[in-house]
């Protein structure tokens, strides 16, 4: 079978699905998903803006922390305030 070319040469189907899979990720996470939810409740209590400064200055602190948890800990710390 005949691969179809482009500019930069043969199209490498493997290749392509990497690259999608890569892009797609980026664009989608569950942790991404679940940041949107907490600041989402957050703005419920009209505390979005608190939130995600705390969370930015939590993950400042602990650059291990992943950015699912910062948020759910800082909104945690605003909500039982």
């Amino acid at each position: 079978m005949k691969q179809k070319r482009i500019a930069n040469g043969p199209v490498n189907k493997k290749a392509f699905k990497n690259k999608l899979k890569t892009a797609l990720k980026s664009f989608w996470s569950p942790q991404k998903e679940q940041v949107d939810a907490i600041l989402l409740e957050a703005g419920a209590h009209n505390l979005r803006a608190e939130v995600k400064a705390s969370a930015e200055s939590f993950m400042a602190e602990d650059p291990d922390l992943d950015e699912a948890n910062a948020y759910n800990m800082a909104y945690v710390k605003w909500i039982t305030e």
